[in-house]
Formats: C-alpha cells, structure tokens, sequence
C-alpha cells in the first residue's frame, strides 16, 4: 500500500489553530473507522486542553477527539500526524500542532510501528 498524506496550518485571530491532512488509508480513531481523505484538526481555546474537533473536509462531519495527554511542544514549524500501523490497520496516534503542545490519541493495541504524514511545504 502506498502511504500519501500531506499536513497544512492554518492558524485565525481568534488563537484557534487549524492543520489540515490528507491520507491514502482508512484508520481508526476512538474504535470507529475513518475513511481515505481529507481532513481538518482544529484546537479551540475554548474545548479544553484536551480537546480537538476532526472535520473530514468532503462530508463536513465533525468528530470530537480528547486526547489521552499533551505532549511536549516539538518546537517545529511543521505539524505533524501520527499513526500507529499494526499489520492491517492504522490508528491515529498523535497530533502535532505547531506553536503549542502535541495531543496524545489512544495508541494501536499490541505490537505497532509509526507512520508519520509529513508536513506539506
């Protein structure tokens, strides 16, 4: 399977912070299956520290997401995805947005490798 995705930021006046992704593969997240698409992470400062809103950009669904924990901010002007690979599923793992602390997303059981969605330039 070729693994293709992509991550933009987008950030408002209001401090919320937008990244926005793209992927090749269906995965899991919170026990629910995520088509192939497009996607939007938004942090809002009003959720909570632990809360994002998923969009998936085609149908306009929104998800709520809580992270486990934050994660230290990887200083980085890129944001990045992560995903736990098992042997035939992915899981959303991390949330990497630039300029504040990373989300923590419940982990693949069992053994897992990382499959990271680069940062577009």
């Amino acid at each position: 399977m070729v693994l293709l995705g992509s991550v933009t930021t987008v950030a408002s006046a209001q401090g919320e912070k937008r990244i926005n992704f793209e992927t090749s593969f269906a995965f899991l997240l919170s026990g629910r299956e995520m088509p192939a698409g497009r996607y939007q992470f938004e942090a809002l400062p009003g959720q909570g520290p632990s809360m994002l809103t998923l969009r998936n950009l085609q149908t306009n669904e929104k998800t709520a997401v809580k992270a486990i924990t934050r994660l230290a901010d990887l200083g980085g002007s890129e944001p990045q995805i992560v995903f736990d690979k098992t042997e035939s599923e992915y899981y959303l793992a991390e949330v990497h947005i630039p300029g504040i602390d990373g989300f923590d997303i419940r982990h693949a059981p069992g053994e897992h490798s990382h499959t990271r969605v680069p940062a577009r330039p």
